[in-house]
């Protein structure tokens, strides 16, 4: 299935997350229909290694599971 938005933009937040294993990441929203997102996708706990996960999309509702490979 194809991704809905567009997630190729900048990088908005990187935090390194409590406890040092793993990154909070955001990228920068955009809006349509005249409503304005704070990010397109939301990943709160990505490792710098290959895993699982679950990011969450713009409506700040829609859980996306993905798989990071380390290059």
């Amino acid at each position: 299935m194809q991704p809905s938005v567009n997630y190729d933009t900048a990088i908005k937040t990187l935090q390194l997350n409590p406890g040092g294993a793993s990154y909070l990441i955001e990228n920068w929203g955009g809006g349509s229909n005249g409503m304005s997102v704070p990010y397109y996708v939301h990943f709160p706990a990505f490792e710098l290694q290959t895993h699982n996960s679950v990011m969450t999309r713009s409506d700040g509702v829609t859980m996306v599971d993905y798989r990071a490979v380390k290059q």
